[in-house]
């Protein structure tokens, strides 16, 4: 036994070490979170910004129809963590309890907003992306064409996702849930003791006021982009007919840029059209003119060994398709408004890509659209109902990438 002694007193005195070292090693600067100095100036238009989101408002009532929605706000952030926003937002939703009328909407929020990239991995303007949790209260004004206008609070909770895109804009995602007052007291069905559930879907930009706080520019290559191919529709009515009388023809143009070797940001803008009905001789179209506001991300840049020069890529994009849809409709069952349904959807698409000549890029991209619009169904009475189309496109286009190593001539 006691000559076990100095062994176990040995034992610890290694395991005392090591867990000395393992207690160092994680006290060293590379693995704590490193804050860049915060703007603490008394000055009143430190650390302020000002954001401008477009969404989709919809209220969880059979009753009510989507509508569109724009908000802008003013913020300032009091610490690092910790942000308040006013804001003021205006848009309509479509009432079929009095036939599809209008009901105009006004709203005035404070919200609180965390900064929760900071508090784990430090303040740093410069970061690329970046998450908010949100909270906070509001006052909301309603009324019809004409009338009464009525006034109710409301609470709501939500999220942005913020990309610092160029130095002091940076481009917002910003979802929100909210419990609203019916403030007009129609004691419907569907009304739960009195409120009402929305949710606001919206795309945006945030642009800081500040020029001390705004961020160094990412740097990277911008590109331009060209696409076009065939679409179609996953309906009840496309499946009754034969899929080649379906499609029809779907083309973009876009700009992004590479903030580095797996991330880019496009901003695309096109028309699409295929046939979604069909009776007898007569053809009934979809048309669709929409803009895209998604993210890249290479999947193959994240396998070892993958070169940034690599001559392929396998890119997953993600993000909301806003836009306009107008469907050719027989007389006597439903009809669009003149102009078409506005929405604010979800796209969703895989590209396939070969590099062939320096920045220049060959693409296939098949892609998935939701499109949630309202429209009156006339054989009940003029009422507007809340619609989705399942849209599957595939496409062929060029990219290319402006300046940036791809350009320059190679050195002998």
């Amino acid at each position: 036994m006691l000559l076990a002694v100095p062994g176990t007193l040995l034992a610890q005195q290694k395991d005392s070490t090591a867990m000395e070292s393992i207690i160092g090693l994680k006290m060293q600067s590379r693995y704590v979170p490193v804050n860049q100095p915060f703007n603490r100036s008394r000055n009143f238009m430190a650390n302020t910004y000002v954001t401008v989101i477009g969404s989709g408002y919809r209220q969880f009532s059979e009753n009510y129809g989507n509508g569109p929605y724009l908000t802008v706000g003013f913020g300032k952030w009091f610490s690092p963590y910790w942000s308040a926003r006013i804001a003021a937002g205006t848009g309509y939703l479509l009432d079929n309890y009095y036939g599809g009328v209008h009901v105009k909407l006004v709203d005035f929020r404070a919200s609180a907003l965390y900064n929760v990239s900071a508090y784990i991995d430090g303040y740093n303007p410069d970061r690329l992306i970046e998450f908010y949790p949100m909270a906070g209260v509001g006052l909301g004004l309603t009324w019809l064409n004409s009338g009464k206008v009525y006034a109710g609070v409301s609470g709501h909770l939500g999220y942005q996702v913020n990309l610092h895109a160029l130095p002091g804009v940076d481009l917002v995602i910003e979802h929100s849930l909210e419990l609203v007052q019916d403030s007009r007291r129609d004691n419907r069905m569907d009304v739960w003791r009195g409120y009402l559930f929305g949710l606001h879907t919206g795309f945006g930009a945030r642009f800081s006021l500040d020029r001390k706080t705004v961020g160094a520019d990412p740097g990277y290559d911008w590109f331009v982009t060209a696409a076009g191919g065939v679409q179609t529709q996953n309906s009840q009515f496309v499946s009754m007919m034969d899929f080649k009388s379906s499609l029809g023809p779907c083309g973009y143009i876009g700009v992004g840029r590479y903030y580095n070797r797996f991330l880019a940001f496009r901003l695309s803008a096109g028309y699409s059209s295929h046939v979604w009905k069909r009776e007898v001789d007569t053809s009934f179209n979809s048309r669709y003119i929409f803009a895209r506001p998604e993210a890249m991300f290479d999947l193959l840049q994240l396998i070892p060994g993958i070169s940034e020069d690599s001559r392929f890529g396998v890119v997953a994009l993600l993000g909301h398709e806003v836009g306009n849809v107008l469907k050719m409709e027989p007389s006597d069952q439903q009809y669009f408004p003149r102009g078409g349904a506005w929405y604010v959807g979800f796209s969703g698409a895989v590209q396939l890509k070969v590099r062939f000549f320096r920045g220049m890029s060959l693409f296939v991209e098949p892609r998935f659209s939701y499109v949630p619009y309202t429209a009156p169904y006339v054989l009940e009475g003029m009422q507007y109902k809340n619609y989705y189309d399942a849209v599957f496109s595939m496409s062929m286009g060029l990219e290319a990438r402006l300046g940036g190593k791809y350009w320059r001539k190679k050195e002998k």
